[in-house]
């Protein structure tokens, strides 16, 4: 909690009662954390990571759209 802990518990004794604070701060604390061990993902290794299998899926969604534009049916869409 970068060393604002103290703030953090003084804030929640003034909410709540002594014995409840410090239950939520040590879980709050717990969560932070859990959350900093967590590995982070861009896009790109979402996407382009044979583990999640998006880059079929990705390759199809533009095939389709090009193949939408070039046959001309968004006007279609677009019109109706």
């Amino acid at each position: 909690m970068k060393g604002k802990e103290n703030q953090a518990r003084s804030s929640l004794q003034q909410l709540r009662d002594f014995s409840t604070a410090e239950i939520e701060l040590d879980e709050l604390v717990e969560g932070i954390s859990e959350t900093s061990k967590e590995t982070q993902h861009s896009i790109w290794s979402l996407v382009f990571n044979a583990r999640y299998g998006l880059k079929v899926l990705v390759l199809i969604a533009c095939i389709l759209h090009i193949s939408q534009q070039f046959s001309g049916i968004n006007v279609v869409f677009y019109v109706s």
